[in-house]
């Protein structure tokens, strides 16, 4: 038997089939069983399938099962399936969850979901999870959101069925959801669950939405959990988040934070906000910040923002800030921007500075 599988010829197919299927020496079986796993031999499928139905010695099973990983044929689906039912060897299942996995036919689901309710082993009850987010079947939902629920589940489990609640197009998800935010500690279960609740566009589910994101950014600790409830923020335009995103402009001492509150802002072009973007642009150090929110303010056009405009002309050290400001006084037309434009023509130590200013004038 070595022999023939050095020579690699597939003539000695037929002949491994039949030792499979006759030969007594397990020791052989095995051996026959590997060289058939070599060759990828779908000829040989019905004598591996009958091999998995009848034979006792686990390493030939559990080698039999290789060989379905190579071969990839539907028609092995039926016996893996009575396999995962009555095998009670844990790497005889598991090995054949990664083959239902690779195949992924709906016809698994119902088991899959079995094996997540109910197996005791974790390993096998996360590997049937990955088996079910392959196919993306909505039958799975109401498994996932049990094991949501859990108090006591185990922390990889919960972390997976998040992954596959993410897809999922169903009413029951977003409430579970936002009860892991309110509930779970650990800072991974609840930034995936802030990804699932992305999806979340019906006014009612939004509005429950918008509350907990706020909650978020007012008293969570996790700046990476802060940062995804912006960005869903930012994708809601939600008028009701104005205040929040207001507080962090003043407060919130984390740049990336403030910087995206800055554009939720000047997305949603509340009057409320000029004065705390005016104040970024006087007094914030970070030189993205006070751009930012510059161009914010540049769009209001408000007489009560001119002065802060001006203060940015002669006072402000980036030569692009200075750049700016002139472009949003010319906009104002305001005449309290004349004798600041004849200063920066004049005296500005940047030349385009100068020559900007005097194109204004």
């Amino acid at each position: 038997l070595i022999a023939l599988g050095e020579m690699k010829d597939r003539k000695a197919i037929p002949l491994l089939v039949d030792i499979l299927n006759k030969e007594k020496d397990p020791a052989i079986r095995l051996r026959a069983m590997m060289l058939l796993e070599d060759f990828e031999a779908p000829e040989a499928l019905p004598a591996v399938l009958q091999t998995l139905k009848t034979e006792e010695n686990k390493d030939i099973k559990l080698r039999a099962l290789y060989y379905l990983e190579e071969v990839h044929d539907e028609r092995a689906l039926a016996v893996l399936l009575e396999l995962l039912r009555t095998e009670k060897d844990a790497d005889l299942r598991l090995r054949t969850l990664y083959i239902l996995e690779a195949l992924s036919s709906s016809e698994a689901v119902p088991a899959l979901i079995e094996v997540m309710q109910n197996d005791t082993d974790p390993n096998l009850r996360l590997r049937a999870l990955y088996a079910l987010e392959e196919m993306h079947d909505e039958r799975a939902v109401p498994a996932l959101l049990t094991v949501l629920g859990k108090k006591d589940e185990n922390h990889d489990i919960k972390l997976r069925a998040l992954y596959l609640l993410e897809e999922a197009q169903d009413a029951r998800v977003i409430p579970v959801l936002l009860q892991v935010l309110k509930t779970e500690t650990d800072p991974n279960l609840k930034l995936r669950a802030l990804y699932g609740l992305e999806k979340a566009k019906d006014a009612a589910e939004a509005r429950e939405v918008i509350a907990a994101l706020v909650e978020i950014l007012r008293n969570e600790k996790d700046n990476n959990l802060r940062l995804r409830a912006l960005y869903i923020l930012e994708d809601l335009e939600a008028a009701e988040s104005a205040p929040v995103l207001i507080e962090m402009l003043a407060h919130e001492k984390d740049s990336n934070l403030r910087l995206r509150a800055l554009y939720i802002l000047e997305k949603l072009d509340d009057d409320r906000a000029v004065p705390a973007l005016a104040s970024v642009l006087a007094n914030d150090e970070d030189v993205n910040l006070r751009l930012r929110a510059l161009y914010a303010l540049e769009d209001k056009g408000a007489a009560e923002v001119v002065p802060t405009f001006i203060e940015t002309l002669r006072n402000d050290s980036e030569a692009n800030l200075r750049l700016r400001a002139i472009a949003a006084l010319e906009q104002t037309q305001d005449e309290r921007a004349i004798e600041p434009l004849i200063e920066a023509a004049k005296s500005d130590p940047n030349r385009e500075v100068r020559s900007r200013a005097l194109v204004a004038l």
